[in-house]
C-alpha cells in the first residue's frame, strides 16, 4: 500500500486493536508512527467500532488534512479497501467506517463504491430495506457531500427500482458536472432499473435538448453498454443487506431475486423507446439494449 513499514493493521491485528482502545489520540499516533496509514486507519476504525459522535469531526479534520492532502487517488482507494475488506470479515466494526469515504472524498471511485457498500452492508434500520439508500439521500440532500455525483451514481448503480424511485426527485439537486459523473459510475454490469431512470430522464427532456443535459444523459446510457461484461440484464431486485460471506444457496437466491434476462432480449423491450427518443430528434439514447 505504501513505501513504510509494513502495516501493523495487517501483521499484528491484535496489537493494532489493542492501540486503538487508546483514548489518548497523541499516545494512538505514536504508537502507530512507524506508518501514517496505521494511523489513518486507526482513526477511521476506532470511529466505526465506537459510533461516537464526537468523534466526526476530528476524522474529518485528519481526512481533509492529512489524507486528501497527502495520498494519492491510488493509495485512498487502497484505504478504502482495507476497511471494506474488514467490515466483509468482523461484525464488531460498523458501515460507518466507510462514512469519511463517501463524505470528504473527492474520487468518483471511491465515494461510489463506498455508497455501495454502505448500502449493502448496513443493516436495516426498523427493517425498512430502503433505510441505507435513505441514510446517503439525506446526504445529498444536505449539500454536505464532496462528491454528490458520485453518491447518487453508487446508489443509481445498485440497479434496484425501490432506490431509483427515491432518487428521481432528488435529481434536479445535480449540477451538470455531477450529473455526468452519477451516470458514468457503471459497475460494469446492467440493471434494467438503471437503464429506465435514464430513459425516464432522457424521455423527460424532449424539446429541451439545446441545453446539452440529454447530451449528458445519453452519453451516460451509451457507456452502460460499452462497460458491460456479460451478456445479462438484471430486472429484479436487489436484498439489503447482503450475507457478508454467502453461502451457494444465498448465492443462488440473489440471482433468482435479480432475474436476469439476455441482453438480446431486454434490447427487445426497450427497442420502441430508442427508436421513439430518435426519431424525436434526441438520437442520444441508442444502444442501451
Amino acid at each position: 500500500m505504501s513505501d513504510q513499514n509494513p502495516l501493523l493493521f495487517q501483521t499484528d491485528p491484535k496489537r493494532f486493536m489493542e492501540i486503538l482502545m487508546i483514548d489518548e489520540s497523541d499516545k494512538r499516533a505514536e504508537a502507530l508512527r512507524e506508518n501514517l496509514d496505521d494511523v489513518i486507519l486507526c482513526e477511521i476504525i476506532r470511529y466505526g467500532y465506537f459510533n461516537d459522535s464526537k468523534m466526526i469531526t476530528p476524522l474529518a479534520e485528519i481526512y481533509r488534512n492529512v489524507v486528501l492532502r497527502q495520498y494519492t487517488e491510488e493509495r485512498r482507494w487502497e484505504l478504502y479497501r482495507h476497511i471494506a475488506d474488514l467490515l466483509v470479515n468482523v461484525n464488531f466494526v460498523s458501515v460507518n467506517a466507510l462514512l469519511p469515504f463517501i463524505a470528504e472524498e473527492t474520487s468518483t471511485r471511491v465515494v461510489s463504491s463506498a455508497v455501495i457498500d454502505y448500502v449493502s452492508l448496513g443493516p436495516l434500520t426498523e427493517n425498512d430495506e430502503m433505510s441505507r439508500p435513505k441514510d446517503i439521500i439525506g446526504m445529498i440532500e444536505s449539500g454536505a457531500l464532496k462528491n454528490n455525483g458520485a453518491a447518487f451514481g453508487g446508489l443509481l448503480h445498485l440497479g434496484d427500482r425501490r432506490v431509483c424511485k427515491l432518487l428521481w426527485p432528488i435529481k434536479e439537486l445535480l449540477e451538470k458536472d455531477e450529473i455526468k459523473v452519477a451516470v458514468h459510475c457503471s459497475t460494469g454490469l446492467l440493471y434494467a432499473a438503471t437503464l429506465e431512470f435514464e430513459l425516464d430522464w432522457l424521455e423527460g427532456m424532449e424539446g429541451d435538448i439545446e441545453d446539452g443535459l440529454f447530451g449528458i444523459v445519453a452519453g451516460g446510457f451509451s457507456y452502460e453498454r460499452r462497460m458491460n461484461k456479460l451478456d445479462l440484464v438484471f430486472t429484479g431486485l436487489r436484498q439489503f443487506p447482503v450475507p457478508k460471506n454467502p453461502s451457494p444457496t444465498d448465492q443462488e437466491k440473489a440471482r433468482e431475486r435479480a432475474k436476469p434476462i439476455s441482453v438480446e432480449e431486454y434490447g427487445a423491450r426497450i427497442a420502441p423507446r430508442l427508436y421513439a427518443l430518435e426519431k424525436s430528434g434526441g438520437g442520444g439514447g441508442g444502444g442501451g439494449g
